[in-house]
């Protein structure tokens, strides 16, 4: 396992440690990651976008379970070219993954990603984080963690996959702007406190690792399952709106590929891809 950062010892003096920043230092989540775990970790104060960095090095070779991790970023990004706010305290990183599997089977990540951070955030805090389709994670009905997958594909096989994860964790509520406060929460908002934010990040990169393999085989029944159980919409009114067209009804099943199933007022079912679609919850 590699650990990269801009933190440099002294030649022929190695290192001192005076004290133990509150940093997603490569050493501080190791503890946390499982046995034997492959991957290398590359750490950075800021960058643009931990997916960027993850796809070059990725596109250098680097293996399942490798991290890019950073305090902050200035150009981060979600779903149909959002941007995401990353102030100091969040918990930012992307992580690679290298399946050797068909294309059409790629949607599974989404319903891995989705299920592992609810129920890790809801381990760690206690608090009851859900999943508001496709897959971003709500806590008290507001936003407290984003995901973005991207993928490098060649015909019909996939290279590698990037799952990029924004956690808000220990920022004050107030460090956020004016327009995203409406409609995002931070742990720290609902706790009261601080959480550990290298304990978090390594459990999650650990359960990646060790849970990748199961959805291609006959482990993502349940998975799709716990997906379905953590869901925010499932049984609630929704209005989709896709290709310039609103649709209006009731979310009622998450498809085997993640697509969204929701009974319109007229009686009738319509299926929903995540792609460039966006919905607005009614509760």
């Amino acid at each position: 396992m590699l650990f990269r950062s801009d933190i440099e010892g002294v030649s022929n003096q190695g290192y001192r440690l005076i004290s133990a920043p509150d940093l997603l230092l490569p050493a501080e989540i190791a503890p946390y990651l499982p046995v034997g775990f492959e991957g290398d970790i590359f750490w950075s104060a800021t960058l643009a976008s931990t997916n960027e960095r993850a796809k070059e090095l990725a596109d250098k070779g680097m293996p399942t379970g490798s991290l890019a991790i950073a305090e902050t970023q200035t150009g981060g990004h979600g779903r149909r070219g959002r941007s995401w706010q990353s102030p100091p305290g969040g918990i930012w990183f992307s992580i690679i993954l290298r399946p050797d599997i068909a294309l059409m089977l790629a949607s599974r990540v989404s319903i891995l990603a989705a299920v592992i951070l609810a129920e890790a955030i809801n381990t760690e805090t206690g608090l009851r984080a859900t999943i508001k389709w496709p897959n971003d994670i709500l806590i008290e009905g507001k936003k407290v963690c984003g995901i973005l997958i991207e993928l490098s594909a060649q015909l019909e096989e996939v290279n590698y996959i990037i799952v990029g994860i924004g956690i808000n964790a220990n920022i004050k509520i107030e460090e956020l702007s004016p327009e995203v406060r409406e409609a995002a929460v931070t742990l720290t908002a609902l706790l009261g406190k601080d959480i550990n934010r290298q304990r978090l990040l390594g459990r999650i990169a650990s359960r990646f690792v060790n849970e990748f393999p199961l959805i291609f085989d006959d482990n993502y029944p349940d998975y799709l399952n716990r997906r379905r159980q953590l869901s925010a919409v499932l049984g609630h009114s929704v209005t989709i709106e896709d290709g310039g067209r609103r649709f209006t009804g009731k979310a009622i099943d998450i498809m085997q590929n993640g697509a969204l199933k929701i009974e319109l007022s007229d009686g009738t079912e319509r299926v929903f891809e995540s792609g460039d679609v966006s919905l607005r919850l009614h509760i």
